[in-house]
C-alpha cells in the first residue's frame, strides 16, 4: 500500500521527507508505502504533521486560519 500527497509548495514536502521511509518524488510529492493500510496510513498522517510543523516553525502562531493551514488549497492526496 502507498500513498503520495502533492503538497502547495516544495518545503512542505521537504519537511514531510523527513519522516523515516518517506521518499521525495519530485519538489511537491512525497510518498510512503508499508505492507498494510493502517501502517501506510498512520505513515501519511505523519507526514501531514511534519509538514505543518515546518509551517508552524515558519509563520509561528496561525490561531485563526483553522488547525491545518499548510493543507488549504493546492495540497493533493494522489
Amino acid at each position: 500500500m502507498t500513498f503520495k500527497i502533492e503538497f502547495k509548495d516544495s518545503g512542505l514536502a521537504e519537511n514531510a521527507a523527513g519522516m523515516p521511509y518517506s521518499k521525495l518524488l519530485d519538489a511537491k510529492t512525497v510518498a510512503f508505502s508499508a505492507d498494510d493500510y493502517l501502517t501506510a496510513f498512520q505513515g501519511l498522517q505523519a507526514m501531514i504533521v511534519l509538514a505543518c510543523q515546518g509551517f508552524r516553525r515558519v509563520l509561528g502562531d496561525f490561531r485563526g486560519y483553522g488547525s491545518m493551514p499548510c493543507l488549504l488549497s493546492g495540497t493533493t492526496l494522489l
